[in-house]
């Protein structure tokens, strides 16, 4: 499976600096680079809207960062309504433990901590070949989500066997 991130944008990506767009936030755009380097995909999960909205994802493919999705994920309409972007891990200055720095008086997501912390976990799960590592082919869900590993149907949206179409 290809594991998914959702990405906050102010004072993550960016110093907040909202309705503008700060200072990239030091290490973050490498990191998200590094992390599409180990195959993952990358959602832009923020509060903005509209032109705000637009300017902030063009910013984003401007350093040469594909994104997968916007505000949501455009795989999972099939097996839900809900409006959070399902994703495995979401990086926002906001959460709860997020390790922040603050530079010059400006709070913001610490980097030099999450982007390690972030990699080491892909790499982790790739290597014990269950969680972020391997997904459902029917609904996208990981093995974990699945009733004993895989052997079951999804905990989630209750589609087949894992692996099953």
């Amino acid at each position: 499976m290809i594991p998914i991130i959702g990405v906050d944008f102010d004072a993550t990506l960016v110093e907040h600096e909202y309705p503008e767009i700060g200072k990239p936030v030091p290490g973050a755009l490498d990191w998200l680079h590094r992390f599409k380097a180990e195959g993952a995909r990358l959602i832009l999960w923020t509060m903005r809207s509209g032109a705000q909205l637009e300017e902030a994802t063009k910013y984003i493919e401007s350093h040469g960062i594909e994104l997968f999705g916007v505000n949501e994920n455009p795989e999972q309409d099939s097996w839900t309504k809900s409006p959070k972007a399902y994703a495995h891990i979401y990086i926002d200055d906001s959460a709860f433990g997020c390790p922040m720095i603050e530079i010059d008086g400006i709070a913001m997501a610490d980097w030099s901590k999450i982007g390690p912390a972030v990699l080491r976990r892909i790499r982790e799960e790739a290597a014990k070949g269950g969680g972020i590592k391997g997904e459902c082919e029917r609904c996208r869900h990981s093995a974990e989500d699945h009733e004993d590993y895989g052997a079951g149907p999804c905990m989630l949206c209750r589609c087949d066997k894992f692996g099953h179409s």
